[in-house]
């Protein structure tokens, strides 16, 4: 089985799009400039395009692991990967494995079940890690609260995009 790519990497340009309305001046742009104290701090000209890219790439690796937090295929084939026979038609190890795909494999896929995955591991990986690096820098709770949500946002519309329509390749 291979990871269906596509989902993956459709779902790493969500922190881009969602970042780019999160942190404007329509709703947070102002207030976290401030938290942040980068009000008269620009970007470098000339570097946009490698922040751009390089948010794409951590957010591909983000979306990789939450294929495995919100999507119950994973476990499923975990327990099977190293067994002799998986993968090949036929095999017992293969004839198990489709047995509980069957029966088991489509529970809870629904993008409202990835959407609470999403939000759980945003709330249980994001802000703790968000909230520690900012209490270290002296930032405001507001700070964190500004970048902390982005991110709980965030995972919880990839958890909803993947849960939904993630399908393991063959």
């Amino acid at each position: 089985m291979a990871i269906n790519i596509f989902i993956v990497l459709f779902c790493a340009f969500i922190p881009i799009l969602f970042g780019f309305l999160w942190y404007s001046p329509l709703m947070f742009g102002r207030p976290w400039q401030r938290a942040a104290k980068a009000e008269n701090v620009g970007i470098p000209a000339g570097t946009m395009g490698m922040r751009l890219a390089l948010t794409y790439l951590f957010s591909i690796f983000l979306s990789l692991v939450l294929v495995s937090i919100v999507n119950h295929y994973s476990g499923i084939i975990s327990l099977f990967v190293t067994e002799s026979g998986w993968g090949e038609a036929g095999t017992e190890a293969q004839l198990l494995y489709d047995t509980i795909i069957e029966r088991l494999g489509h529970k809870h896929r629904s993008f409202g079940h990835g959407m609470l995955h999403g939000s759980i591991t945003g709330m249980t990986v994001a802000f703790p890690i968000i909230s520690i690096l900012a209490l270290f820098e002296l930032r405001s709770w507001k700070y964190i609260a500004i970048n902390a949500g982005f991110w709980v946002l965030s995972m919880t519309i990839m958890g909803g995009i993947i849960c939904q329509w993630w399908q393991p390749m063959g």
